[in-house]
């Protein structure tokens, strides 16, 4: 098999061909710089994947710079994962480093596989090469989406390629050892493949750094129980994940059309897998005792699997009846003091503390010049960051939520998975609440946003907490919603919600609220139902 790749020109040698030689300039490296040492892991790769070397010492430079690569990879990943859109240059270049590092690396696996076939390898050897191929495009796969992209149509083409040479050498299932990323559990090119397609289901772009590392744990441990099959059985116990392995196009739910190598990736063994931790979990058990890991907690835990299993074994989530295509052009603005803002037409204004420090400082004024200053109860405002930026197209909308796109502009505003916006759609008056549920960077480069709207009749408030220390709590910008039907709810900043506690309002209907329950918690605002 070719696996498309580049010419063995070899015109420019790299700093080594032989395993020896890499480590030896290993040595000689830093990783002080992550970035430069990216650079060269990725330009010496290049290098080597268009010489004609033994496989044997392909294979070992490639063991050999694995750590080295893992390190700079998860350095890069930093700088632009769950980060807002669109990127800040340093966050472009490390996205696009991160890429062309993931893209080297492939390319030498496929190459070393290649050649095992050409030389008639040993089974063990080529399940080894295939198991590796997959977990270098699955580790792309993976930075790719912390960043909100999604893989290319040659990412597909060469995932289904491996499978499908995995099958016709009849090593699919066959065991192998990969410490490095998988430590002692069993692995095999399947369950490589497999975790690879459960992440795609996911609609990872969806969900913020926390939960996605559940996910990405979960899809680790449980790919094995996902079954290949060339036909569905007739008792069917749960929706398959469909693919061909003669494409480029991604796993779907749905059968794909005109398929030249059709597969089905059986989930029911996943789908019971998943049910029992939901029953346990409902019975009150602990997520760690049943291997969900030790920083999960309730009920995010919960609720996570339940959406999982919605994806990855029922066929994915149901659209809402109403959603129907729209355009025009909406103004948005980012942030709950922007949305402040906008829907009450004057910047939010804290007024000052009565802490100690400050009380004595304004006695000394007053002792010395015989009147306080008024600096101390100035307030600087950014009046940019409050303004509604025009640019992002309506796809399609409903009752409760809306599909926006735009251009990726450099000076645009920018917007994280979980802020706070406001938005005002074609022909309205005002602005209403919403949050933004996903991002998505296409193929085009072009930036797609979900938002989920929030229906309510909206008041500005300012809240600070109560009790005997108030006064010394900074009022800030919040929002009174009240909708028929549902209970009275505030949106606050960030880390204000405890149960229980008493919030004092000013501008509402009340002066003070009790927190009841929180509704929702986003990256910047928690949404808080009141007693």
């Amino acid at each position: 098999m070719s696996f498309d790749l580049p010419l063995l020109d070899g015109t420019v040698a790299p700093a080594f061909i032989t395993a020896a030689d890499c480590k030896f300039w290993l040595s000689d490296q830093t990783l002080a710089n992550p970035a430069s040492m990216q650079r060269q892991l990725c330009e010496q790769l290049d290098l080597l994947n268009r010489q004609a070397i033994a496989l044997r010492e392909r294979f070992g430079i490639l063991e050999a710079l694995q750590p080295q690569i893992a390190f700079v990879q998860e350095e890069s990943s930093k700088r632009y994962a769950a980060k807002a859109l669109p990127y800040l240059a340093p966050e472009a270049e490390a996205f696009i480093a991160t890429k062309a590092l993931w893209q080297a690396v492939a390319v030498g696996y496929l190459r070393c596989l290649a050649d095992a076939d050409a030389g008639a390898a040993s089974k063990q050897t080529l399940a080894t090469l295939a198991e590796r191929a997959l977990a270098t495009l699955h580790a792309d796969q993976l930075d790719r989406v912390r960043g909100f992209a999604q893989p290319d149509a040659r990412h597909w083409s060469r995932l289904h390629q491996v499978l499908a040479f995995a099958e016709q050498q009849g090593i699919v299932m066959m065991p192998t050892s990969d410490k490095a990323r998988y430590g002692e559990q069993a692995v095999t090119p399947l369950s490589v493949y497999a975790e690879a397609m459960l992440l795609h289901a996911t609609s990872a772009h969806e969900f913020s750094a926390r939960p996605l590392n559940w996910i990405v744990r979960w899809a680790r441990r449980w790919s094995g129980k996902l079954a290949l099959r060339s036909e569905l059985p007739a008792d069917l116990q749960a929706v398959p994940i469909n693919v061909d392995l003669g494409s480029s196009l991604p796993p779907s739910p749905f059968p794909i059309k005109n398929a030249v190598q059709a597969r089905f990736l059986d989930t029911a063994g996943l789908a019971s897998s998943i049910k029992g931790r939901l029953a346990a979990l409902a019975e009150g058990r602990p997520p760690a005792e049943l291997q969900l890991g030790d920083d999960c907690t309730q009920p995010a835990c919960g609720e996570l699997l339940q959406r999982l299993y919605q994806r990855w074994c029922k066929g994915g989530m149901e659209r809402p009846a109403d959603r129907h295509a729209a355009s025009g052009v909406v103004e948005l603005a980012v942030g709950l003091e922007a949305g402040w803002f906008q829907i009450s037409g004057n910047p939010f204004k804290r007024t000052r503390t009565t802490d100690d420090t400050l009380l004595r400082r304004e006695r000394e004024e007053l002792a010395t010049f015989g009147h306080v200053s008024s600096r101390h109860d100035s307030q600087i405002i950014d009046m940019g960051k409050l303004h509604a930026e025009a640019g992002w197209q309506i796809v399609n909308e409903g009752t409760a939520g809306l599909r926006l796109v735009r251009a990726t502009k450099v000076d645009s505003l920018r917007i994280g998975v979980g802020q706070l916006i406001a938005v005002k759609k074609p022909g309205a008056t005002a602005f209403v609440l919403a949050s933004v549920r996903w991002l998505l960077i296409d193929d085009d480069g072009l930036l797609h946003a979900g938002v989920h709207l929030l229906p309510a009749v909206t008041t500005p408030v300012a809240v600070r907490n109560a009790g005997i220390n108030a006064a010394k709590d900074p009022w800030r910008p919040a929002f009174v919603l009240a909708a028929d039907q549902l209970p009275l709810q505030l949106v606050l900043p960030s880390g204000m919600f405890c149960a229980d506690r008493l919030i004092d309002v000013e501008g509402g209907p009340a002066k003070q609220y009790k927190l009841a329950q929180l509704v929702e918690r986003g990256s910047d605002f928690e949404r808080v139902a009141v007693a």
